[in-house]
């Protein structure tokens, strides 16, 4: 068969949002991603105040991380929303997995230099996704 414009498909793919929150201490990061559809967080500091909002206990490694993730692909639920909290606080939960991972003692030891954050890090972040019931996490 031959390819012709009459065999071309017209299809609208809506993929979940990602949405990447920066701002100071205390600014209402948290606030705003706790009115995201059915939102789950995965914390990595103690930074939700008095916020009511279902989340897992605080990982301490990028392992638990992966865990609490996992558990959100392959168990059942009903959670809509997945919130990061905080960006700034898993990077160096990455950085010790790799260097766990390599046999190093730093980043820095693996010869790419001095490790540093990119600028929209340092102030603080939350990553936001949504849809993650229907397995659309990333």
């Amino acid at each position: 068969m031959a390819i012709s414009l009459a065999s071309l498909n017209r299809q609208q793919v809506l993929l979940p949002p990602r949405i990447l929150v920066y701002g100071v201490a205390g600014v209402g990061k948290s606030t705003l991603a706790a009115c995201s559809p059915k939102p789950v967080f995965i914390l990595t500091e103690d930074g939700l105040g008095l916020l009511q909002v279902t989340s897992f206990p605080i990982s301490r490694t990028f392992v638990e991380v992966l865990e609490a993730l996992d558990s959100l692909l392959v168990e059942q639920h009903d959670f809509e929303s997945v919130v990061m909290d905080s960006v700034d606080w898993l990077e160096p939960l990455i950085w010790a997995e790799v260097c766990r991972i390599n046999r190093v003692n730093s980043i820095e030891d693996m010869g790419y230099g001095k490790a540093t954050s990119p600028p929209w890090i340092s102030g603080g972040s939350i990553w936001i996704f949504s849809r993650i019931s229907g397995h659309t996490i990333a």
